[in-house]
């Protein structure tokens, strides 16, 4: 199955966009938990992979969490997956950090991608939610 990443005001779609597989995050989540050990991220960590929901007051923490991981990432070397970003190995596999390694279906850099939806939920005042 899909995940769906989006906002949404009421029953309606604002934007957003296809992660991937639900255990695509799972595997971002895993490198993040393994990778990011000494930052403290409790939303991003504490997320579901299919029923996360963030209100739009936790959305200038969720972004700031983030940026730290994309720092972090941007530090690191790249790695290969077995059985997740299948979507996008092509991208991944020419990865020149481990930022670069994260990808949506539609190729955009994931941490970059959800700090969009962030940025546009806090600007509007809508909820990020993964369906």
């Amino acid at each position: 199955m899909t995940l769906y990443v989006g906002l949404f005001r009421g029953d309606a779609e604002v934007d957003g966009w296809v992660l991937g597989h639900y255990s695509d995050f799972g595997t971002f989540r895993d490198v993040v938990r393994e990778q990011c050990q000494d930052i403290a991220l409790p939303l991003l960590l504490a997320a579901s992979d299919c029923d996360a929901f963030f209100r739009p007051d936790d959305l200038p923490r969720l972004r700031s969490e983030l940026l730290l991981v994309a720092a972090r990432f941007r530090t690191l070397p790249p790695m290969s997956f077995t059985s997740a970003f299948v979507h996008n190995a092509a991208l991944w596999s020419a990865a020149s950090s481990l930022h670069g390694c994260f990808h949506n279906v539609d190729g955009e850099p994931l941490i970059d991608a959800l700090i969009g939806l962030c940025d546009q939920g806090i600007a509007e005042d809508l909820p990020l939610a993964f369906q």
